[in-house]
């Protein structure tokens, strides 16, 4: 009987099995390739961590040989490895090789996506070594919603002191206080770039919040003499000695502390035993020029012309870039007839004076390139005609380690 034209069409066992035995082959090259892709991708992360360890091993030891161990395995890996560069370059900064870390770092497509605690950890040896730009460039990679940004915020706080850009201190404080309110930390960051700000009286308020929080001996100590040093400037004398006799009962009194006790004494309208205390800071500490400079005005108040002149001229041997003490001398020797000499001094301390404002902008100004290099090397010049040489310095290492790093 003849096939219907129409009955369905049907496939013989054996075209239907060299189909499947064409199948099978690419099957099996498509697996394969993914094995292939797999085991490539497990032992060169299984190398790269095993360098890692080894070389974090070396760190301490011999930076350079784990820089170069750490080297091969970011190319043998082809170069996406945030963890093993930063590895790499906390290396090449222990060899002393900062400008090359820094062109290391800089070469991190996502430092973000990198272990944050090893970037603070970067950061801290960055600051150690004086490579502030290093360290900068560390804490910004670290995304502002990260749970370790209170940590980031007291570095950057550190690092805008250090390199004398003081401008951005107040906005970080107040942030770190919204973060961490109830830290000591946090509201002692906000107190001293009030006090920076000459904000005596919201300084004073912070102190006081930072005295109700905190719990060590040797931090409390610190934080009273700020107060009493405050509350002096302020005026504010039953406050003063409250928080001096406290500073009395927990801890020795510093040379600083009897001073401000004289200057409390002297606030409290005492200036017979103020003259007697400063008399025995002096004989103790006859180099301290502070306790000289602070004789010198009680006995220009006194009307004792001849220690004060004594005592301020001693001051500006030491310090000659002293603006008060020149001012001080200066009305010194205007009280005694002595015209032409005094306005030698006056003229100093209107010199000094235009400087420490002129400081004061450099230091509220934020920069970036090279105006910030410029910037930089404007403070550093201002601070060595202060006589602040070590400052001067450490702003002119931060604006040579701004100059880009040629790949």
């Amino acid at each position: 009987m003849a096939k219907s034209r129409n009955s369905p069409k049907t496939r013989s066992p054996k075209t239907k099995a060299s189909r499947e035995r064409r199948r099978w082959p690419r099957f099996v090259g498509l697996l394969v390739v993914l094995v292939t892709v797999s085991s490539y991708w497990w032992v060169t992360s299984g190398s790269t961590a095993r360098v890692c360890r080894q070389a974090s091993e070396l760190l301490a030891t011999d930076p350079n040989r784990a820089a170069s161990m750490l080297e091969q395995a970011v190319s043998g890996a082809g170069g996406e490895t945030p963890d093993a560069r930063i590895l790499w370059t906390r290396a090449l900064l222990a060899a002393g090789r900062p400008r090359e870390a820094l062109g290391c770092f800089s070469l991190i497509t996502n430092p973000s996506a990198s272990d944050h605690k090893m970037l603070l950890k970067l950061t801290d040896e960055a600051l150690s070594s004086g490579a502030p730009v290093l360290a900068r460039f560390s804490l910004e990679a670290i995304p502002e919603d990260s749970s370790d940004r209170p940590a980031v915020l007291h570095r950057l706080i550190a690092l805008s002191r250090q390199s004398g850009n003081v401008g951005p201190v107040m906005v970080m404080a107040q942030e770190l206080l919204t973060l961490q309110p109830d830290r000591a930390e946090s509201w002692l960051a906000v107190a001293q770039a009030q006090e920076q700000r000459l904000e005596l009286h919201a300084a004073v308020s912070s102190y006081e919040e930072v005295l109700r929080r905190e719990q060590d001996t040797g931090r409390r100590a610190s934080v009273l003499r700020s107060l009493v040093r405050l509350q002096v400037l302020v005026g504010e004398r039953e406050t003063a000695r409250a928080y001096f006799e406290t500073l009395r009962t927990v801890t020795e009194l510093q040379p600083t502390d009897r001073i401000n006790e004289v200057l409390l004494l002297r606030l409290e309208g005492e200036t017979e035993q103020a003259r007697t205390k400063i008399e025995e800071v002096v004989a103790d500490l006859p180099d301290n020029m502070l306790a000289r400079e602070t004789r010198g005005t009680l006995a220009f108040n006194h009307g004792d012309n001849d220690t004060a002149r004594s005592d301020f001229e001693a001051v500006l041997r030491v310090q000659p870039r002293n603006k008060q003490a020149h001012y001080k001398l200066a009305q010194v020797l205007l009280r005694s007839g002595l015209k032409d000499e005094a306005q030698k001094h006056f003229n100093e301390n209107r010199m000094l004076t235009e400087i420490s404002v002129s400081i004061l902008k450099l230091e509220s100004n934020t920069e970036i390139g090279t105006a910030e290099i410029n910037r930089l090397n404007e403070l550093a010049a201002a601070y060595d005609q202060l006589g602040q040489e070590e400052m001067a310095a450490r702003l002119r290492e931060s604006a040579r380690r701004l100059v880009p790093v040629e790949h």
